[in-house]
């Protein structure tokens, strides 16, 4: 079976920095024989992603959505609690529009103020009962010099290798989490 999968988020999602045809999302979709369809952009926070985020949703039936912000929000100074809120309604503007599998991504960064982002994208997925897909916690196991072999020098992109992992994971989370057959 063929999905539709549309990616929305910051600039960590939309692969800034790394040419399109290595980004996570291509190399996956290309390996599952799936349209991965990347909605991401690195100026949107999520007041302005959700904007677009609801135009896009309304006119396309996508079979999974993935929503992953952090950076944009924390560089922007919106409140925690606000960038919930607006993860929740791109939850329930997905749902209204009958898609059913909605996976919730943290960012891979580890320290101070992202983190309080991911806690609440961790609180969504468990209120609304959704697969989330946690990257901090896997990059709370590496240790810095590894973490730094995945990330740019600005320490917050990912790197080649670094969508090579995401690619990796989202592999493994798709095909084992959501017991999705992607068979062609």
């Amino acid at each position: 079976m063929n999905y539709d999968i549309f990616l929305f988020g910051d600039s960590v999602l939309y692969g800034q920095g790394i040419d399109y045809c290595l980004r996570w999302s291509y190399t996956l979709g290309n390996k599952l024989s799936q349209k991965f369809f990347n909605y991401a952009d690195s100026n949107f926070n999520t007041n302005l992603g959700i904007i677009n985020y609801k135009k896009i949703i309304e006119n396309s039936k996508p079979n999974i959505i993935v929503i992953q912000y952090c950076y944009k929000d924390c560089l922007d100074e919106i409140n925690p609690d606000i960038f919930k809120k607006n993860i929740k309604e791109m939850i329930f503007i997905g749902r209204k529009n009958g898609i059913k599998e909605i996976l919730l991504l943290t960012t891979h960064n580890i320290t101070g103020y992202f983190r309080e982002y991911n806690e609440k994208i961790r609180e969504l997925a468990e209120e609304k009962n959704l697969k989330l897909i946690d990257f901090e916690k896997y990059f709370k196991q590496m240790s810095k010099s590894e973490i730094n072999s995945f990330i740019q020098s600005d320490e917050i992109h990912l790197n080649i290798n670094g969508h090579k992992l995401y690619s990796d994971i989202m592999e493994y989370e798709i095909l084992n989490s959501l017991k999705i057959n992607l068979s062609k």
